[in-house]
């Protein structure tokens, strides 16, 4: 989440949690719940894009090693084509 997303929602959730409940001790755990949310989303998120990412170097790696198999074999065609 972006810092003013972060601030936004640090904004909206502080008014909302004044409106309702007046008083410093509401507000504290409002922004605690609201850390905890936000950490919470955040290591999930890093964790998905990390499985991402890995998923993505193994099909770069295959698809080489793909790339690498074909050149072999055309260059063994070409040593076949030479040899006759």
């Amino acid at each position: 989440m972006t810092a003013w997303a972060w601030a936004v929602a640090s904004f909206g959730l502080s008014f909302v949690v004044m409106q309702l409940w007046p008083g410093f001790m509401a507000m504290i755990l409002a922004q605690v719940g609201l850390f905890g949310l936000m950490w919470w989303y955040n290591a999930r998120r890093a964790d998905t894009r990390e499985q991402q990412w890995a998923a993505k170097r193994e099909q770069e790696r295959r698809a080489q090693e793909e790339r690498m198999r074909r050149a072999q074999e055309e260059i063994e065609r070409d040593r076949q084509r030479r040899e006759k």
